[in-house]
């Protein structure tokens, strides 16, 4: 590590004061207190107390700002080992102090950042696209691209990139001194699966209230089921008594009761076959038309609940309904 002049040090201590004018030589001076920090801080670094120094020189550039302190950081912090901070100060007094500088002192700086690059590692990013967030160890450093390449201390570094819409990436590298490498960075597109498209079939629209009622069709399967349960009872009632009347060796009056009341039956038979066939046309269009082919979830359980059991008796024919409706 080269070691910094005091004498060169100083010179600091002097351009800061000539920047003073008599117009700002009041007790409560800004520069006066500055360039009486630097003045100690000067001191304390002949003394070998650079850390002393340091924030002496910082504490001036605090109560007056002017580029010309960094360098005095600079020289400090490079006695210090901290080569990244000095170089970053030594750029930027080389950078903002302007022309009116003792050249000594930019010559100083110009050979100090060349020998602490020596000491460091230089990494390049090439990264794309542009705008990706760049960081270095967990601290934002940019956004691609950077206008520089990155100096970092010899070591393992992680690296991470971030970008909306792309794949973020995170590498770890190991630099060692002097070393001045270059990655190559391509972050991918992040495209997301495209959805599944599920084709359902049409669901027949539910006629409105009143129009579409259960009770309607289950009414008319309920009457074209007892039509029919009675067409066949009378039916089959008017074959029998059809053949107690060819029986001739029945009583004349009983054949003549059996004729006549075969043809009420046979009559009666027809008729309910004709309702029959009326009323189960009018509950086949209902359902199809107006009720619709998919009933609603709760038509179907209710559906499960109901039973039409149709009967035969000696008195007589029917269809019996059990369930809820």
């Amino acid at each position: 590590m080269r070691r910094a002049s005091p004498a060169i040090v100083c010179v600091v201590t002097s351009m800061v004061s000539a920047m003073a004018s008599p117009v700002l030589a009041a007790e409560k001076d800004p520069k006066k207190e500055a360039i009486k920090l630097i003045g100690l801080g000067d001191k304390a670094f002949k003394k070998g107390d650079y850390a002393g120094a340091l924030a002496r020189y910082q504490a001036a550039y605090q109560v007056f700002p002017s580029p010309k302190i960094f360098y005095a950081m600079a020289k400090a912090e490079e006695q210090l080992a901290r080569p990244l901070d000095a170089i970053a100060h030594f750029e930027q007094f080389l950078t903002e102090a302007g022309n009116d500088v003792n050249e000594d002192l930019r010559v100083d700086a110009q050979v100090s950042v060349q020998e602490l690059d020596k000491t460091i590692a230089v990494l390049t990013l090439a990264v794309e696209p542009d705008s990706v967030t760049i960081t270095v160890d967990d601290v934002e450093i940019g956004v691609s691209p950077l206008d520089r390449p990155v100096r970092l201390m010899p070591g393992a570094h992680k690296l991470g990139f971030v970008k909306n819409g792309f794949r973020p990436i995170e590498r770890t590298v190991e630099l060692a001194v002097g070393e001045r490498p270059v990655e190559k960075i391509t972050l991918a597109p992040d495209r997301a699966p495209e959805p599944a498209i599920i084709e359902r079939a049409p669901v027949a629209a539910r006629a409105p209230d009143g129009q579409g009622s259960s009770a309607v069709l289950w009414t008319g399967v309920g009457v074209t089921s007892a039509l029919t349960v009675g067409w066949l009872v009378t039916g089959a009632l008017a074959i029998s008594d059809h053949g107690h009347y060819g029986d001739v060796t029945r009583d004349p009056d009983d054949r003549a009761s059996a004729r006549d009341r075969g043809k009420t039956l046979a009559l009666t038979s027809d008729i309910l076959l004709v309702g029959a066939l009326a009323a189960g046309s009018f509950t086949t269009w209902y359902y199809l038309k107006v009720y619709a082919l998919a009933p609603a979830p709760s038509d179907r359980e209710a559906a499960m609940d109901r039973v039409i059991v149709p009967y035969v008796a000696p008195s007589g024919a029917g269809v019996a309904f059990m369930g809820s409706f």
